[in-house]
Order: structure tokens, then C-alpha cells, then sequence
């Protein structure tokens, strides 16, 4: 039988749903082919068994009088299990704390990680605006002790403001053919034509993962000197059987080495090495160097299958000291189902630094598509994943926190050992996102967080039905337009939403104009009044929005 079709959209358009349907249909009978392996699957854990985390109000911060380590526990010559205020040490000894530690210890240049912090060093005279964690410790219990009990007790003490669970964090890749051997995402992005504007930059990606390869041939020469934060007790994390834990979990050092693969796949995809006849091509890969932050270890699953695990503390840890060394962009392509306050003081310190913070959506839509932290946080930038046919990866999350999606199926990058794989999840296309967000950073170093968010947002190609929607927020990222948009127009304050029908699917791989009905193309240059202007409003709203956070922060702790 022959079809007639009145256009090619229409047919290419039949033949990418045809296509996305085989590919759905082949990942259904991949999960369940690895669930069938195992008759005894049981569910991964949510948090560590003997940790918690427990907030301090500033007057109590300021009474502690025992030196507080901020090195992993195993670091500590002699533990400290009290924080010398008679309330909370009773309570401490009695649900067994056994040490504890600061998770933001205040400020060291150069970085030093055994430092302990005295008691003077939390006698500030004004609290800070923006939480940095200095009154945020974990503490670690002894094993007979339940921790929702210990959360108990403490959330009914007056010194402090919060007590919760360490939460556990997981990354967001799949497996794939790692012979695959093209890199499709970044025509998508439509990388080719950006590059044509800029390729040179100075730029820092924080990759807050597994770790990197940093002496991978495709990577070395772009990537910085980072840090190990993994401090895992593998006997806090009760695997289920069958699980092994691989490679370091308890080293904190200056080596941030990939025993996983997952981190050095990220970083590849932001920053690969471009034009030296090897390997794979980074999107941001003139303008960016990478920053290792290590914060998650690696367990085997029964199927092989390798995949990465960090605590609240060291995660929430490692993207604090990513701010602190000025990193301009931060790269979390991992995520968990649980809120915990201690992920809103970092998220929310790192973008008081002017840090770009983009963060997977998830790959549980068929588990009941649950709403992923740190990707829900309205300082950051969430990523969903498309296929190559434009439509929504299988596995991707939806929502209306959703900002715009990226490639993140059959993505090849870097892998440890030296090699390349492929591989598939929203942990794939965030750092697609991260890169162009670097591309713009270097294209001008004065852009503000926030007009960087915008700038994606208001030049990404609409898909679904032409308007903002749960499934692809604004649309697939843009490359070339948002570099266009960077050196030609006056920087958007605040995001539109998109209600033109001109870009449905089969129309989304045409370049959009990023310029609207009397948008003015006139450069930046020659618009510095106006970016003057933008920029004090900016100022004022930050400072409005610090003020009324503290004003909801005093009003907490008089509750």
C-alpha cells in the first residue's frame, strides 16, 4: 500500500514517531530483561542508616565552644562527638553520637581540608544573608542507634533550626552500546555554527560527580586540579544483596579519580578536546576547563552494571567548595526524590556566587515520574532528554520545573581507561546544557546567572505543542542562537513564554530567529546604557529577595 503525504514534514514526522516507539519498546524490555535477573530485587537505599544532619540557629552557632573538625570522619584523630552547649551534647550522648563535623566550615584560601574550626571562627557579628553551611553539621551515630530517632530529639531542641535524614543521591545514566560512534547531539545543538562565533574562553565547569579521568587523552589539557569529598561507610549504606561496592569511598584528597566512568562521560560532552584528530568533541571544548569534584562512590549492581552514590553531605559539601573556587558554571547530573534543607542552603549559596547550576531531571518517568532535587529548586536549571528523533527520551522525567531539554540518547563521550562509550539518561544532557551555558559565559563574562537562564529559555526551539509544557519546558537548547542572542541583542531580564505554532515537530531542526517583533539587533556594545540599567535592577531585586529570606529565617527561628 502507498501513502501519499502533502509535504516531507509530514512523512519525517511519521517516521520519527515510528522510530521513537521502537526505541521506547526496546528500553521497556531492558528494564524489565534486568529485573527478571533478579527474583530478589529489592528497592536501592534512600539514606544512610547511622548519619543525620542537623541545623543550628545562629545564637547557638555562636555558643559552641569544642573544636569542630570538617574532615571526613575517618581523618579525625580524636572524634569529636560534642559541640560544647550542654543542651545538645546531652542529647547527642544519649542517641549515641559517636563524632561529628561542620559541612561548611567558614572560608580557608588557600583550600585546606583538614581544617577545624574553633569556636571563635562561628562568633560572627552579622549573619550572612545567604546560608553558607557553617552551621550545618553531620553527625554520625552509633550502629545500634535508629536515626529517625535521633532526628526526633534534636528537632525538639530550641538551639536548633532543622534535623534531617542524610539523603542519598544517585546519578542519572543508562547503558548503551559503547561501540555507537556518533555524536548527534551536537548538530542538534546546532555546536558547528555556535563555534563559528567563539572558541576561546576562560571559563570553569564544575563536574560535581564521580570523579574525572584527568589524564584522559581527550580530556587532560582542559581540565583543573580538583578534590575528592567521598566519605562513605559502606557498612551506613545497606545495599541490597548482591550489590558490591567498587573502588575509594572514604579517601578525601586532592585526587579526584573516576573509578566509575559516569563523571568522565559528563565532563567529555562539556569539554573534550576539539580539532586534535582523536576521540570525541566537547561543546564548550575552547571556552571550558572542568573542575573534578568527586562526591559519589560506585556500587556494582548483579547485572555488572556500574552506577554512582553520594550522601547529601558530601555532595552538598563538594558544590559549596565549587562556589568558593569561582567556578562560573556547576554540572549535577544526578538527583534523588527526597527535599532536604541542606540541598536549598547550597543550591541557593552557589547561585549567591553567580554560579550556573544545571541539574537532571530524572529517568524514573516510568517508575511514577517522581519530581528529582536537586533539578526541582527554583535556582537551577533543570534538563530533560530528547532522542534523535526530537521527541522525549523514554526514561525523562516531566514537570512544570522542567527549563528546557538536551540529547541524552545514545550520547558518546569519554570513559575511564582511556576510552569512549555511549550511553543514555537525563545525566547525558545536562552537561549538553552546561556547555552552552559556558559558551555563554565566555562570550561575555559579565552575564549574571540569572540572564544566562534566560538567554537558554528564550532562544530554545519549541517542540510538543509550540508553548512552554511539562514534557520539554521551552524547548531543545539552542547553540547557535543563544550565541546570537549574546552578541546582538540586549540581555532578556526575565523569561517569555513561547506561544508561537510555527515550530511544531518536523519544523524544530529549521534555525529559529531569535529576534521578535521590534526586538532591536543593535550589539551590546553600543547598548551599555541599557545594560547598565538591567544590571542595577538585578542588584536590587537580589538584594529584595536576600532581605525577605532573612526576614523568613528570623521568623522561623522565633517559632
Amino acid at each position: 500500500m502507498i501513502f501519499l503525504f502533502s509535504n516531507f514534514d509530514s512523512f519525517r514526522n511519521l517516521i520519527r514517531t515510528r522510530q521513537n516507539l521502537f526505541y521506547n519498546s526496546l528500553n521497556i524490555l531492558l528494564l524489565l530483561s534486568k529485573k527478571n535477573k533478579s527474583s530478589d530485587f529489592q528497592p536501592l537505599p534512600k539514606y544512610s542508616s547511622d548519619r543525620l544532619i542537623v541545623k543550628l540557629k545562629p545564637d547557638a552557632a555562636r555558643r559552641i565552644t569544642t573544636p569542630v573538625p570538617s574532615t571526613p570522619f575517618k581523618f579525625t584523630s580524636s572524634s569529636v562527638s560534642d559541640f560544647g552547649i550542654s543542651q545538645l551534647d546531652k542529647i547527642a550522648k544519649d542517641v549515641g553520637v559517636v563524632s561529628l563535623r561542620c559541612i561548611g566550615r567558614p572560608q580557608q584560601k588557600p583550600y585546606d581540608p583538614f581544617f577545624t574550626a574553633s569556636a571563635s571562627a562561628f562568633a560572627v557579628d552579622v549573619e550572612p544573608q545567604v546560608d553558607d553551611l557553617s552551621r550545618t553539621f553531620v553527625l554520625e551515630l552509633d550502629k545500634s542507634t535508629k536515626v529517625s530517632s535521633a532526628i526526633s530529639k534534636f528537632q525538639d531542641l530550641s538551639d536548633v533550626l532543622q534535623a534531617d535524614y542524610d539523603y542519598l543521591r544517585y546519578t542519572m545514566a543508562l547503558p548503551d552500546d559503547p561501540r555507537y560512534s556518533e555524536q548527534w547531539g551536537l548538530t542538534e545543538l546546532n555546536c558547528p555554527d555556535a563555534w563559528d562565533r567563539i572558541t576561546e574562553g576562560d571559563v570553569t565547569v564544575a563536574v560535581v560527580d564521580t570523579g574525572v579521568q584527568t589524564y584522559h587523552p581527550d580530556l587532560r589539557r582542559n581540565v583543573l586540579r580538583g578534590y575528592d569529598f567521598v566519605d562513605i561507610t559502606p557498612e551506613s549504606i545497606q545495599l541490597p544483596p548482591g550489590y558490591t561496592w567498587v573502588g575509594d569511598t572514604r579517601r578525601r584528597d586532592g585526587i579526584p579519580a573516576d573509578d566509575n566512568g559516569h563523571g568522565t562521560h559528563v565532563a567529555g560532552t562539556i569539554a573534550a578536546v576539539t580539532d586534535n584528530e582523536i576521540g570525541v568533541a566537547g561543546v564548550a571544548w575552547g571556552c571550558a576547563s572542568v573542575l573534578p569534584v568527586r562526591v559519589m562512590g560506585s556500587f556494582r549492581t548483579p547485572e555488572g552494571y556500574v552506577r554512582g552514590t553520594g550522601s547529601d553531605a558530601d555532595i552538598t559539601t563538594g558544590i559549596r567548595w565549587a562556589a568558593d573556587q569561582a567556578a562560573d558554571v556547576i554540572n549535577l547530573s544526578l538527583g534523588g526524590s527526597q527535599d532536604s534543607f541542606v540541598w536549598r542552603d547550597a543550591i541557593n549559596y552557589a547561585y549567591s556566587k553567580n554560579c550556573v547550576i544545571v541539574a537532571a531531571m530524572g529517568n524514573e518517568y516510568e517508575e511514577g515520574n517522581p519530581t528529582s532535587y536537586p533539578a526541582a529548586y527554583p535556582n537551577v536549571l533543570a534538563v530533560g532528554a530528547v532522542d534523535e528523533s526530537g521527541l522525549r527520551a523514554s526514561f525523562s522525567n516531566t514537570g512544570r520545573h522542567i527549563d528546557v531539554v538536551a540529547p541524552g540518547v545514545r550520547i558518546l563521550s569519554t570513559y575511564i581507561g582511556g576510552t569512549y562509550r555511549s550511553l543514555n539518561g537525563t545525566s547525558m544532557a545536562t552537561p549538553h546544557v552546561a556547555g552552552v551555558a559556558a559558551l555563554l559565559k565566555a562570550c561575555n563574562r559579565r552575564f549574571s546567572n540569572s540572564q544566562i537562564y534566560n538567554i537558554l529559555r528564550n532562544t530554545a526551539r519549541e517542540l510538543g505543542d509550540g508553548a512552554f509544557n511539562e514534557e520539554y519546558g521551552h524547548g531543545i537548547v539552542d547553540a547557535e542562537a543563544a550565541l546570537e542572542r549574546c552578541t546582538l541583542s540586549p540581555i532578556p531580564t526575565e523569561a517569555t513564554l513561547k506561544i508561537s505554532k510555527r515550530y511544531k515537530q518536523g519544523k524544530r531542526l529549521q534555525p529559529k530567529s531569535v529576534h521578535t517583533e521590534g526586538h532591536l539587533t543593535r550589539s551590546i556594545l553600543e547598548s551599555e546604557e541599557l545594560f547598565s540599567k538591567q544590571q542595577e535592577i538585578e542588584r536590587i531585586e537580589k538584594k529584595l529577595k536576600e532581605a525577605l529570606d532573612y526576614i523568613q529565617m528570623l521568623k522561623q527561628e522565633v517559632m
